[in-house]
């Protein structure tokens, strides 16, 4: 832990990340009601929830190089001023393209989350990385249980409402983040050049790290947006069973990565953990199928189950392997290159998932994320031997 970044500032971090992703979440479920009340069609209202992605694949790596130079504490703030004024747009928007712009805006600020890895793996000593990116992994699980939850109720009575809400939380992160969140870096607005990052992106350990936190992201942002339809299409669920589902599975997501993460890493290390999680994802997303057809509902609630503790324990342990992957001078950029991978995979994920379902039908999405966790299981492999070849950086 440096000096500059006391006990308590992981607990102020936490906040926010828990704070952002709420008001986030209050707000995504019901982009496609807004972009129906402007009368779009169906490909418009994928543009809606695909820019935010694009933008984050464009800027993130950005984001982090400038959070090596400059600080995190300033980058985590312009993104949290970027969302407050994304969020304040969006339920003040009168029109599509309006409605476009914000999400846009939204996604160039959205730096929260590397900077927000980038700064715990600063104040955290490298045995304990995947410990604590858990637990940071906790938070966006928490707050994807209570943003739909309060949004669906506050869009009861006014379809912008829970866009102000996000406002609102973004502008305590804002202030949290002034007045309680140190500098985690020191020495941190010193420029340098930065052949150890080009280095690690070189090195088959690096790239193959960040091909695993990438091809993971494809996997589930093909079957998660699909879900919806796909419980209505074999079981039908309606939109009460598909919300306590999305909660549920928000919560086992949380305790998965508060409680069981930490231990499976000590024990076995990120490289193992990563190998175990994408071969619970295989058999969850090869499973459900049959459980569908031989259980009902009861078969997705289990096999979401095991794919949600599968991503919860992959994820974090992926993402410290590309944090191991460059020095703590250049976490910013090595955790921004990662979320871009993952913001590519959550541009081109959907587009898929719902291609996949249109032409072959409910039980192919999820045969194809078995395709894309078998692969992704024969590259995290061959990464575990490419690292074995080489010393971890710190």
């Amino acid at each position: 832990m440096t000096a500059g970044a006391p006990r308590g500032s992981f607990a102020v971090l936490f906040t926010i990340v828990f704070l952002s992703i709420a008001g986030t979440a209050l707000i995504v479920p019901l982009l496609p009601l807004y972009a129906i009340a402007f009368g779009v069609d169906g490909v418009a209202i994928g543009v809606v929830l695909a820019v935010y992605p694009l933008m984050q694949l464009i800027f993130s790596p950005l984001w982090g190089r400038w959070s090596d130079r400059w600080g995190r504490r300033p980058v985590l703030i312009a993104s949290l001023i970027g969302a407050t004024l994304s969020f304040t747009v969006v339920g003040a928007a009168g029109s599509f393209p309006v409605l476009v712009a914000a999400r846009i805006v939204g996604g160039i600020f959205a730096a929260n989350i590397a900077t927000a890895q980038a700064y715990a793996v600063d104040i955290t000593p490298p045995e304990r990385r995947t410990r604590v990116l858990g637990l940071l992994g906790a938070a966006f699980g928490l707050g994807f249980v209570v943003g739909p939850a309060v949004g669906g109720l506050l869009g009861q009575f006014n379809l912008s409402a829970p866009a102000y809400a996000a406002a609102a939380l973004s502008l305590v992160n804002v202030v949290a983040a002034l007045l309680f969140l140190p500098e985690s870096r020191a020495g941190a607005r010193t420029a340098r050049p930065r052949p150890a990052l080009r280095a690690a992106l070189r090195q088959p350990a690096g790239a193959l790290a960040i091909a695993v936190f990438g091809l993971v992201s494809l996997g589930t942002s093909v079957s998660h947006p699909i879900l919806p339809l796909y419980a209505k299409e074999t079981v039908g669920f309606g939109p009460a069973e598909t919300g306590l589902l999305f909660t549920s599975m928000g919560a086992v997501s949380a305790l998965s990565q508060a409680t069981i993460i930490g231990r499976l890493t000590r024990r076995f290390g990120e490289h193992v953990v990563v190998l175990l999680g994408l071969a619970l994802l295989f058999a969850g997303a090869a499973a459900m199928p049959p459980l569908t057809v031989n259980f009902g509902g009861v078969g997705i609630v289990l096999g979401m189950a095991i794919i949600t503790v599968a991503e919860a324990i992959t994820a974090p342990a992926a993402t410290a392997l590309v944090s191991h992957a460059a020095p703590l001078s250049e976490q910013g950029a090595i955790l921004g290159v990662g979320q871009s991978a993952g913001a590519g995979a959550r541009v081109v994920g959907p587009l898929i998932g719902a291609q996949v379902f249109a032409a072959l039908g409910a039980y192919a999405v999820f045969i194809g994320c078995a395709i894309i966790f078998a692969v992704t299981l024969g590259v995290a492999a061959r990464a575990w031997r490419a690292a074995a070849d080489r010393p971890r950086v710190r």
